[in-house]
């Protein structure tokens, strides 16, 4: 399978991206003419006044097969309204990612950042179908620290009882990770603790890290 984007651009900024899927047994894809029929779909750029992204529409190449949409770690279906739409703070900061199709919030995003550093803190994270994804409920909390890595997850239960549960079946609500951190403050050592406490870790991660000279 071979994917090629045609951009088209309007003020210096992408108006639009048609992405072309094809399949090949010609060694040199690139004498490949590409048909109409290869369209896989089109996504049209809309920014506001400052010149941020302010929303993508997606569309099908084919409206009578329009197959499905896999984006932001979910799948959707194509509808006349199918976008993404995006919000900032006064320091044009993305706070928010709003998935929509078929008139239904499919998922969302809001993102949370220090006061006086300029990382995210908080995701805080919405997904209609939780099928897709590898989280157990609709709703979820994530935080961060200033290396940009995760530190802890919650998994937030609808209606939740008192006490509030541990556990969603098997899967723990809460999760938890730990870091060893080398003098570029790349992780080195992470533990992973998945069991819903800080008892023992579930699973140590250890990674080595190469730097070259230029």
């Amino acid at each position: 399978m071979h994917q090629i984007y045609d951009y088209k651009l309007k003020d210096g900024s992408i108006d639009k991206v048609n992405q072309y899927v094809y399949f090949t047994y010609i060694n040199d894809s690139s004498s490949y003419k590409i048909q109409e029929s290869d369209l896989s779909q089109t996504i049209a750029f809309v920014y506001n006044t400052k010149g941020n992204l302010s929303s993508q529409r997606f569309f099908p190449g084919d409206e009578e097969e329009p197959g499905m949409l896999n984006i932001m770690g979910t799948e959707t279906s194509y509808c006349d309204d199918t976008r993404i739409d995006y919000s900032y703070d006064s320091k044009d900061r993305l706070t928010k990612v709003v998935l929509t199709s078929c008139g239904k919030v499919v998922e969302s995003e809001e993102y949370t950042y220090h006061p006086v550093k300029v990382y995210i803190t908080t995701l805080k994270r919405y997904i209609q179908n939780a099928t897709y994804s590898r989280y157990p409920t609709n709703d979820m909390v994530a935080q961060y620290n200033e290396y940009g890595d995760i530190v802890e997850m919650h998994m937030i239960v609808k209606n939740d009882t008192k006490p509030p549960k541990t556990k969603i079946k098997l899967e723990p609500v809460h999760r938890y990770y730990e870091y060893e951190y080398d003098k570029h403050n790349n992780w080195i050592k992470c533990k992973l603790y998945l069991m819903g406490t800080k008892d023992e870790p579930t699973a140590i991660a250890e990674r080595i890290i190469e730097y070259y000279n230029h």
